[in-house]
């Protein structure tokens, strides 16, 4: 039986919910926001299939990093979609293409929250892009559904947070994995959903709409280092429109939070998968100060190979990207996630107390007052 007694042994992954046979496990929420499992003893047959899944109970296995490239995807409509250089974009397009293999990845629900969905068609592929700097829900059923695709002998290309692709390798088994490639973002850190909620909730008030979409990277040539969200609006004849906002994190207090690093997961401030080793096949991320031939105006991906699966996914992409050789030690300097977690100093739990106390509104109205940035810019009428 599953028993979470230190909150830095668990990234809320929740493959122990998806292996538990009788559904005894559930999730609660601390008083900071963030979800653990829980166990209904009333429903437990201590078949230990939670701590095997568990990946802070079994010896996860790392691999050197072999190769590393820059890339940018030759598309450029994928390219200004995309958070970096568009890589995954060209991974998972090869993928279904050549190998005829299903992808699984990221996406926003009808609610604008995070989660896990399985694609299997070019077409919606673009549902997967872009980064969301929100820890993403993989509900059980997709565990499930990645299992099933495997011993039916379809190829599955999933594509998460280190810890997340480590958890989806234990939940099948190294016997059920020979067709199972992971790819693995390099992850600064996680924020929970009850946070992101009460931020999306609050931009819908202040603007009397639905938001459909959040872009945390925008390429817009006026409007760099900032986000972009899409709002939509139904008017009383029946017409519905869309208008963009822009923010940055000088704006925003979720965007200043999650940058600053002051209210990830426990677990993410002593990650296991920090460090220059790796376990996936492939790791992706973002090339900042990259300073070799390929033009970067409009972002880099930086492409890490450990395994001969992750060299097979990169051949295979090639054809639909510019790349260019490079070294770990160029891809580190400005990711420091590859070789340490996010210091702990920077952990302010003082924030998520206030917002449970007093709620979004009240934490941007006091961002907004503290930011002397924020000030100048909305003085300025710089930013909506």
């Amino acid at each position: 039986m599953i028993n979470i007694l230190n909150k830095e042994k668990c990234c809320g992954c929740f493959a122990c919910e998806a292996a538990c046979p009788t559904k005894a496990i559930y999730k609660i929420e601390d008083e900071y926001g963030n979800l653990f499992p829980r166990v209904d003893t009333s429903k437990c047959i201590d078949c230990g299939k939670c701590n095997k899944v568990c990946i802070y109970e079994q010896n996860i296995s790392f691999s050197n990093v072999d190769q590393v490239y820059a890339g940018i995807v030759k598309n450029r409509d994928t390219h200004m979609k995309s958070a970096s250089g568009g890589a995954f974009s060209a991974l998972a397009e090869s993928f279904i293409n050549r190998l005829h293999g299903v992808v699984y990845g990221c996406t926003y629900n009808s609610e604008m929250m995070p989660t896990h969905i399985r694609v299997n068609a070019l077409g919606e592929l673009h549902r997967l892009q872009g980064s969301k700097y929100i820890k993403s829900s993989i509900q059980p059923e997709v565990f499930c559904c990645v299992q099933n695709d495997l011993k039916n002998r379809v190829p599955v290309l999933f594509s998460g947070t280190p810890c997340q692709c480590a958890a989806l390798k234990q939940f099948v088994g190294e016997k059920n994995c020979d067709l199972l490639y992971t790819v693995e973002v390099i992850c600064h850190g996680v924020i929970e959903q009850p946070y992101w909620r009460d931020y999306i909730q609050l931009l819908q008030t202040k603007h009397n709409c639905t938001i459909t979409d959040f872009s945390f990277r925008n390429k817009d040539k006026k409007r760099s280092f900032t986000a972009r969200y899409t709002a939509r609006y139904t008017l009383k004849n029946g017409t519905v429109k869309e208008k963009r906002y822009y923010t940055t994190p000088s704006l925003s207090y979720y965007y200043n939070h999650f940058l600053s690093g002051k209210i990830f997961r426990e677990n993410c401030y002593s990650c296991m998968f920090a460090k220059s080793v790796r376990q996936s096949d492939l790791t992706i991320g973002d090339f900042w100060g990259y300073e070799g031939s390929l033009p970067k105006d409009k972002g880099i991906s930086a492409i890490l190979i450990q395994t001969v699966k992750g060299k097979k996914l990169f051949d295979l992409a090639c054809e639909l990207l510019d790349v260019s050789k490079s070294n770990f030690e160029s891809v580190a300097k400005t990711n420091e996630q590859l070789k340490q977690p996010f210091d702990k100093n920077k952990m302010d739990y003082d924030v998520l107390t206030e917002w449970k106390m007093y709620g979004a509104e009240y934490m941007q109205k006091q961002f907004s007052q503290k930011h002397w940035k924020a000030f100048i810019l909305r003085k300025l009428g710089v930013y909506v």
